[in-house]
């Protein structure tokens, strides 16, 4: 307990963050200092900055995966295995199209034909590198087969929009796919996600 109450060892990118949102700077140790005078009530998960301040960077994209004879668009939303990088898949929306999408999660490298490899391109304006930045890669193509296990499937039919709100997590090596459901056939998602460093232990739930 000793070390994570002094901010020793987890817990300075959070502690320090807080402190920034307090109206401090990154060089003061955290919130402890402030409370020596004051009992601060924040509630920081409200405050649309504390992503970035704790090192989440936010990132969207728009993306269609061209029609393709006898094959089936996909879009694959890809954490590499490089990367160091916690990913939250926080919302999908369907953006246009007349068929459905399959949503699944799933390990292992890209398996698309055709890639077009694009990035994330950071929602808040502060992140110094505007652009293509994420880690994560948002590979569109075709596949020769429907996704398999099934979590999520958007319905065909563009009457009204349809939102995916639910987070799915993927861990350095993890993909998530996103199918048409008719071959020959195109789809176009909006795509909202965060990426962070993993807290030591974190790229493993515990149950």
């Amino acid at each position: 307990m000793a070390e994570e109450h002094n901010a020793l060892k987890y817990g300075p990118p959070i502690s320090k963050a807080a402190s920034v949102a307090a109206g401090g700077g990154y060089g003061d140790v955290g919130v402890s200092r402030l409370s020596e005078t004051l009992t601060p009530i924040m509630d920081l998960w409200q405050r649309p900055e504390w992503a970035l301040l704790r090192g989440e960077i936010l990132f969207a994209r728009a993306l269609t995966s061209p029609a393709v004879a006898l094959r089936f668009s996909s879009i694959e939303i890809i954490n590499p295995a490089a990367s160091t990088k916690l990913a939250v898949i926080r919302e999908i929306g369907r953006s246009g199209g007349g068929v459905g999408t399959e949503v699944s999660i799933d390990l292992g490298t890209a398996l698309a034909a055709n890639p077009v490899t694009n990035r994330g391109i950071a929602m808040d304006a502060r992140w110094p590198v505007f652009g293509e930045t994420s880690i994560c890669t948002l590979v569109t193509g075709d596949l020769a087969a429907v996704a398999t296990n099934l979590q999520f499937r958007f319905g065909a039919g563009v009457a009204r929009p349809q939102e995916m709100r639910w987070p799915f997590i993927l861990r350095p090596g993890s993909k998530l796919f996103l199918v048409a459901d008719t071959a020959n056939s195109a789809i176009f998602h909006n795509i909202y996600f965060s990426e962070r460093e993993a807290f030591p232990g974190e790229l493993q739930a515990r149950g």
